[in-house]
């Protein structure tokens, strides 16, 4: 390997930082109508990407900023509010016929069904 002096090393380019204004007017720039993001890129010396997340960066605080901006106050107060009367529930009144056949019987059920009772049942059969 050749000696190569110090003061002649290839020196790391150093990592370049956009302010929050160079960014935002990149991806405006990449948004706008017909603009190709490759382009806006190239003309930067960016890569594609950092441009194209940019753009999500900057679109997803424009659409925070219009929801925040068409918030408006709400009171409500107690006058507002109609109270509906309370309505007694019905009991469940269908009719039919439930056959089940299970390996330790078979269960018939015709018209209403107490759902606690059924499930006793079922848990005793397949137990």
């Amino acid at each position: 390997m050749p000696y190569i002096p110090p003061e002649s090393k290839p020196t790391k380019p150093k990592r370049r930082s956009f302010t929050a204004a160079q960014k935002k007017a990149i991806a405006e720039e990449a948004l706008a109508p017909g603009a190709s993001v490759s382009r806006v890129a190239r003309a930067h010396d960016l890569n594609t990407n950092q441009v194209f997340k940019w753009m999500r960066e900057y679109q997803g605080k424009r659409h925070s900023e219009s929801i925040a901006s068409t918030l408006i106050p709400v009171m409500l107060s107690h006058t507002d509010v109609a109270v509906m009367p309370a309505v007694a529930e019905s009991p469940i009144t269908t009719t039919g016929t439930i056959e089940l056949h299970l390996p330790k019987g078979r269960v018939c059920l015709t018209g209403a069904v107490d759902p606690g009772a059924l499930r006793l049942v079922l848990e005793h059969l397949s137990a």
